[in-house]
């Protein structure tokens, strides 16, 4: 008979499971052997499977309320707001205006030191006639 037929008469076996006990009889045999041991030394040396122990998770009272009390703030922050909840838009201010950056004004709302950075990072401005956009005109 063969190792794998007398370790496996009568036992099952699954390497997931059972490959760290198979390890530690093979350190245990390995430090005691002088000579390739026998099936029945393996199986002597073959630690007892122990099911893993399912721990009680610890709940307080007081961490339940913790937790509620953060999924309700989740809650709210993922809410979307309705209408008549919704912010009002903010004023618009007289000096209010689209500009490029603080030197620009409102007769001039690129500066040219912005309009010079554009041409550098884009390339110059390229300006279409009218007539290419709507066509050509008839008199």
């Amino acid at each position: 008979m063969s190792w794998v037929d007398t370790l496996t008469q009568g036992r099952v076996f699954h390497e997931e499971r059972d490959a760290p006990r198979f390890r530690k009889a093979f350190a245990i045999l390995a430090s005691t052997q002088r000579a390739w041991p026998a099936p029945r030394d393996f199986l002597d040396a073959l630690p007892a499977f122990q099911e893993p122990r399912e721990l009680p998770r610890l709940e307080s009272e007081a961490s339940k309320e913790r937790a509620k009390a953060e999924i309700s703030k989740l809650e709210a922050m993922l809410r979307t707001p309705t209408p008549a909840q919704s912010k009002k838009p903010p004023l618009i201010v007289v000096d209010d205006f689209p500009r490029c950056c603080i030197n620009g004004t409102r007769d001039r709302p690129l500066c040219d030191d912005c309009k010079a950075e554009a041409i550098e990072l884009h390339g110059p401005v390229i300006k279409f006639k009218k007539e290419a956009l709507n066509g050509p005109t008839n008199p």
